[in-house]
């Protein structure tokens, strides 16, 4: 239910992040992180940087007003990985919630990077870089946050989740 994966998110390690990147970096003004349903009436896991862009009406025509610069956390992503979590048995309640929080921390610090990359101009030329680069900023956050060991919890967390899911399989750590 998404009033429930908003308020588990609201008390996750996320606003620690978002925090710690308000008070370290500039960013443009009206940048936010978002919580929502990604595409209403499909079941898409998914969080993404969404660029500046220019804002269209009800008719899909530019009504001339800039939607600024956000990160997406698609509440049916948020879903996935607590249904993977909590699907593992041998965790206790209180573990299943710290890797869900810190899973979803991983997520977003993972998502500052895809910004940083476009907001900061960095020469990330191919997909590949971009999401070394994403992987690279999102421990360094984490590190900096004081969350030392969230990565490899929310990495340990996807590895006992396995291929459940659309996000997993796409995000699933490789062999580095």
């Amino acid at each position: 239910k998404p009033s429930q994966i908003v308020k588990s998110l609201e008390s996750s390690a996320m606003p620690t992040i978002a925090n710690f990147v308000n008070a370290s970096f500039r960013l443009p003004a009206g940048f936010h992180v978002t919580v929502n349903q990604c595409v209403p009436g499909k079941d898409v896991a998914n969080a993404m940087y969404l660029k500046e862009s220019e804002d269209v009406g009800s008719q899909g025509e530019p009504n001339g007003e800039m939607l600024p610069a956000a990160i997406l956390l698609c509440w049916e992503l948020a879903g996935a990985v607590k249904t993977s979590i909590d699907g593992t048995p041998y965790l206790t309640a209180d573990a299943r919630e710290r890797l869900f929080s810190e899973t979803m921390a991983l997520i977003l610090s993972h998502s500052f990077g895809h910004a940083f990359s476009d907001i900061f101009h960095l020469p990330n030329s191919s997909k590949s870089e971009q999401e070394n680069f994403a992987d690279q900023v999102s421990v360094y956050l984490l590190v900096k946050a004081g969350m030392k060991k969230a990565g490899i919890n929310a990495a340990t967390a996807i590895f006992l989740a396995g291929n459940k899911g659309e996000v997993f399989k796409k995000h699933a750590p490789d062999k580095r």
